[in-house]
């Protein structure tokens, strides 16, 4: 908290701060002769609360040091080149994304151990913990690290699929999750879905509805996957579909889909057409 106390002798006075983050800064109050101010302020607010004040106003001048911050900012480009970009980028120039021979990542079946999370977080370890289902005693955040280097070096898909992915309806008593399932069951057309987590989808609905739920409930995607992804398969590509009903699609951590329809159910079920939207990746040109 930033803090002063004092009465107005005169139209003006120059006050120091005496801590705080604005430490240094000098304030110019001008004010009614003989008013008496106290306030305390937060350290990010304090300029607008005076202003606020109908007797008296504030000139906030930041100190050299904080003048030299704030130009820094104001100079700041609004079209910077995102942190994840340059990282990419990075990766790149030393040769880190040559192509990967294979059309699924290492730990393709395996990131349903830990997805949850990237959804919900509600558990008492992290990233740091071990991840159980993977040979090599790999700490989690060992194996998000290659598997998202793996997920930009696959090969481009050369055609358009077709793959589904059913999310099925919690019991009530799952608060947290029956949350994030009316969030997407309630998603209409022209809505973006980001899926945090690895998503998992089928090559055929036979596979998909396996995993509806609460009494038999479910929202079943239809998922169109342009080409030109990558994303990681274990079935061929052939006339659109994967060519085994058994096949899965998986798609990198944190996928953006478009909802181009959507409908319930008799049953209460919900059925939506999305897309999968390529990702923006400037550091590939």
């Amino acid at each position: 908290m930033t803090g002063f106390f004092m009465t107005i002798f005169s139209r003006e006075i120059t006050l120091y701060n005496y801590r705080g983050f604005y430490k240094g800064e000098k304030m110019v109050i001008s004010a009614k002769i003989g008013q008496k101010v106290s306030y305390f302020l937060s350290n990010t607010g304090f300029e607008n609360a005076l202003n606020k004040t109908k007797n008296w106003a504030i000139n906030f001048t930041p100190s050299p040091s904080n003048q030299t911050r704030l130009a820094a900012a104001k100079a700041k480009k609004p079209d910077a080149v995102p942190f994840c970009h340059q990282y990419w980028a990075k990766m790149q120039h030393e040769g880190q994304l040559r192509p990967y021979p294979h059309r699924v990542v290492e730990h393709h079946a395996q990131f349903h151990g830990f997805n949850h999370l990237f959804v919900s977080g509600h558990v008492n370890y992290g990233f740091e913990a071990p991840a159980w289902n993977v040979n090599g005693n790999l700490l989690i955040k060992d194996v998000v690290r290659e598997a998202d280097r793996q997920f930009k070096a696959l090969k481009p898909t050369t055609e358009t699929m077709t793959v589904y992915r059913c999310v099925g309806e919690k019991p009530p008593f799952f608060e947290q999750e029956t949350k994030l399932y009316n969030k997407l069951f309630n998603t209409k057309k022209g809505d973006i879905i980001t899926m945090p987590e690895y998503p998992y989808a089928a090559g055929s609905t036979r596979y998909s509805d396996v995993y509806k739920g609460w009494e038999g409930r479910g929202t079943t995607l239809e998922i169109e996957v342009p080409q030109g992804a990558r994303v990681s398969h274990s079935g061929d590509i052939v006339d659109g579909k994967l060519d085994n009903w058994g096949a899965e699609c998986v798609f990198p951590r944190s996928s953006r889909f478009e909802v181009l329809e959507s409908k319930v159910l008799e049953d209460g079920s919900a059925y939506k057409k999305i897309r999968y939207l390529l990702p923006d990746e400037p550091w590939r040109k």
